[in-house]
Order: C-alpha cells, then structure tokens, then sequence
C-alpha cells in the first residue's frame, strides 16, 4: 500500500476518533471522552500529515501509538461496559486501522 493511500485511510481514522469523542460529549456530557477523542485524533492525523509528506516511519509510528491507545481502550471499555455502537465502531475502525497500517509498513518503500 502507498503512503498516500495510508494516510487518506489514517486522516479519515482520526477524524472519526475525534467525532467519536464529540459524540460521547453530547450524549453524556463526559470532558474525559472529549479530551481523549480530541487528543487521540489529532495524534492520528499528525500521523496521516507524516505519511502524506513521505515521512514513512514516523507517520507510521505517530499513527501506530494513537491506534494501540485508541483500539486498547475501546477494547477493555467493551469488555466492561459492553459494546454500543460507538464503540463496535471505534473497535472495528481500530482494527481495520491496523492493518492499514501493517500493510503500508510491509509495502514498497517510497
């Protein structure tokens, strides 16, 4: 996978951890949830500016660590709280992140 392709992928993550944040906020009032979601998105869209400027390992790394923190979050709120739909979304985005991710760090080098 290019790393332009990576970083319209990771650019559209962050946007949505961000969204997600936004809407816990709304639906709960929680700052905590709007924080994380703010400073987490933003993390991965640094990490998509990274990629898209050709800074392979960099972005790749800036990306990785607001997916562990993201997906590992959503993971174990899951498996206390149990899975709105905010959450399989989170969840799933996560995962699909990952491999995004992976295959872009697998991929030609640029």
């Amino acid at each position: 996978m290019n790393l332009k392709t990576a970083a319209g992928v990771t650019a559209a993550y962050g946007l949505w951890v961000i969204a997600g944040g936004v809407w816990r906020y709304w639906e709960a009032a929680s700052a905590n949830a709007l924080g994380f979601g703010l400073f987490m998105g933003v993390l991965a869209l640094a990490g998509a500016w990274l990629l898209f400027k050709g800074a392979r390992v960099s972005g790749l790394a800036v990306a990785a660590l607001a997916v562990v923190f993201v997906g590992g979050f959503f993971a174990t709120k899951g498996s206390k709280d149990g899975i709105d739909i905010r959450v399989a979304i989170t969840l799933a985005l996560s995962v699909a992140e990952a491999v995004v991710l992976i295959l872009a760090w697998r991929g030609k080098r640029e």
